[in-house]
């Protein structure tokens, strides 16, 4: 008996060779809350002018919480999170006074 084996849909992108013209990102360092707790010349400020943001923006506090504090989602207690940059410390009162970081999409043109 003659096995049929099945093909996976081709996913359509760019042809061979072509080169790309954009690059997107979703992450909390997208959140344009943070222009309000950083220096402007921030290096996380200069990565979030590189692009355009869209989309939702739900909550983010947990990827934050675990990208910068390596604490696991829901586990964080804010009075233990260290303080000892900038960042630290923005994250952390944010938080205390209960707001609320957000995930964001955002594109950029490619050279």
């Amino acid at each position: 008996m003659r096995r049929l084996l099945r093909r996976r849909p081709r996913i359509p992108g760019p042809a061979p060779g072509a080169p790309h013209r954009h690059a997107t990102c979703h992450s909390w360092l997208l959140d344009r809350q943070l222009a309000g707790h950083l220096p402007a010349d921030s290096n996380i400020l200069a990565f979030q002018r590189r692009f355009t943001a869209f989309g939702a923006r739900p909550v983010g506090d947990d990827d934050v919480l675990e990208f910068v504090f390596h604490t696991p989602p829901g586990t964080a207690d804010l009075d233990r999170l260290p303080q000892s940059t900038t960042l630290h410390r923005a994250l952390v009162r944010h938080l205390r006074t209960g707001g609320h970081w957000r995930t964001a999409h955002g594109w950029t043109e490619l050279p």
